[in-house]
């Protein structure tokens, strides 16, 4: 072969190994700037999307973020024994699922004997667009329950759905398998307690967060 041939075939060689290793550096650099970059929203938030949710089966766990929260409860009872509380509270669940990494052994590789898995640490692996109904037991502030369960009457069930004030489009676990929502509780002369936790499916056991509102009437 003419040397003028092979030193352009070398020089083509050459410019498709760079190409292709510029087109890898490319790749790892999106894919770095990706992960790099935050969810949406102040601070990096989750993104919250619940138009796909789906409910949870039973190798899903419900973990109350705070399980027990205490305010001082301030209200005018010279003419009532209830007021409602000055601000919702917000209150948190993370769902999930813990799972076993496993890996192939080289001796399983080959064909003979298996070994059991390096790790039997479970991975804790958030969920993502889990629905759920939010359940709350206590005296609640009914007139500032979310529009959708207020009836014509501005009523609501106050077993079910009253002192809710977060909308149903939005009761789902976030990207990050957080489920948030908002209670309106009412000062209770003399104090009372207010029990919240949240349902989904075949999930058992959810744990539930208590808000003790305390006030000295």
């Amino acid at each position: 072969m003419p040397m003028l041939a092979m030193a352009a075939m070398a020089g083509a060689m050459l410019m498709s190994k760079f190409s292709q290793n510029r087109c890898l550096i490319s790749l790892v650099l999106t894919l770095i700037s990706c992960s790099a970059q935050p969810e949406g929203g102040a601070g990096g938030a989750c993104k919250l999307s619940c138009s796909g949710s789906r409910i949870g089966g039973a190798e899903f766990k419900i973990v109350a973020l705070q399980q027990a929260v205490t305010l001082a409860c301030v209200g005018d009872f010279s003419t009532k024994s209830e007021v409602a509380l000055g601000s919702p509270i917000t209150v948190r669940y993370k769902i999930y699922q813990d799972v076993v990494p496993t890996f192939s052994s080289p001796a399983a590789a080959a064909g003979g004997a298996t070994t059991g898995p390096a790790n039997t640490n479970p991975s804790t692996i958030p969920a993502a667009g889990i629905g759920f109904e939010p359940v709350i037991y206590g005296s609640m502030a009914l007139d500032k329950t979310v529009a959708d369960f207020k009836g014509s009457d501005g009523n609501v069930n106050p077993a079910k759905y009253g002192g809710i004030v977060t909308p149903p489009s939005e009761w789902c676990s976030d990207s990050c398998g957080v489920m948030t929502f908002e209670v309106w509780p009412n000062c209770v002369k003399g104090g009372q307690k207010v029990t919240t936790s949240v349902l989904s499916g075949s999930v058992s056991q959810p744990e539930s967060t208590e808000v003790t509102l305390s006030n000295s009437q």
